[in-house]
């Protein structure tokens, strides 16, 4: 009987975990907070519009789309004024609603796309000065 090891259960403490991590793994300067629509344009230097149609330096050399991206910020800032919320992600909504109502195509070429909704956009704002 010699070779008989009885073992006994041990109690547990409970043990407290410590964060070894010294700071914040999130700063808040990280953070990216998007400006309402209305002040998109003086943050990033350029309209909505060009970033919603990645046109990228694209819409202002040579007047390319210059027209059709002011027509549809006059659009969506009239519809701002009108009582619509300003904020980006009601925007991009409501720019999704335009080119589904306008039949704009996600396989349309981007020229196509920018074009169809600004005439879109066009008529849309000629109904509202008659209306008005």
């Amino acid at each position: 009987m010699a070779d008989t090891v009885f073992r006994y259960q041990q109690a547990q403490t409970p043990t407290k975990e410590v964060s070894l991590i010294k700071g914040d793994t999130k700063s808040t300067h990280d953070t990216v907070i998007e400006p309402p629509f209305t002040d998109y344009e003086k943050v990033h230097n350029h309209p909505f519009t060009v970033d919603y149609f990645e046109l990228g330096n694209m819409w202002n050399q040579d007047g390319i789309y210059n027209k059709e991206v002011n027509t549809i910020e006059k659009y969506l800032k009239n519809c701002i004024n009108k009582g619509h919320v300003n904020d980006l992600n009601v925007v991009k909504d409501t720019m999704r609603k335009l080119e589904k109502t306008a039949g704009v195509e996600e396989t349309d070429r981007t020229i196509v796309r920018v074009g169809k909704l600004a005439t879109y956009v066009t008529f849309l704002l000629k109904t509202d000065n008659i209306k008005y």
